[in-house]
């Protein structure tokens, strides 16, 4: 699941843009993906929610903060998966985590500066995961 303004925002601020193809594989590593959502904004360019779907996620417009939007798709699945990844893991989405890890599946945040609550594994998303425009 990925907050795609959060985590635009993280790269931007590393002088990149994200490479969609590249930071599936790198959430994923040797697993399979069964379901890959990124949550988007009405104003999102075209082009990128385009790059998105070519990428393999399906993409959703929020009406809301993705944060809640996360939570509540999150909450549905877990009782579904093995392997969560929340991208990137907010201050809000901290406590979800937590949570979530309680329900049994392998729960993980992914973001550029590696941080995840202590209960979580954290993924970190490294340069290869951009480019620069």
């Amino acid at each position: 699941m990925l907050d795609f303004e959060a985590l635009s925002t993280e790269a931007r601020a590393l002088g990149g843009e994200i490479s969609f193809r590249k930071l599936l594989r790198n959430i994923a590593g040797k697993r399979a993906i069964v379901r890959a959502t990124c949550y988007i904004e009405a104003h999102t360019p075209p082009f990128a929610r385009t790059a998105l779907t070519a990428s393999g996620f399906s993409v959703l417009v929020k009406d809301e903060q993705a944060a809640t939007t996360m939570a509540t798709d999150a909450l549905a699945l877990i009782e579904q998966v093995d392997a969560l990844v929340l991208c990137p893991a907010s201050p809000f989405e901290s406590e979800l985590l937590l949570r979530l890890a309680e329900h049994g599946p392998c729960v993980e945040a992914a973001s550029f500066d590696g941080t995840a609550p202590t209960g979580t594994s954290a993924r970190i998303l490294g340069k290869e995961c951009m480019f620069t425009p």
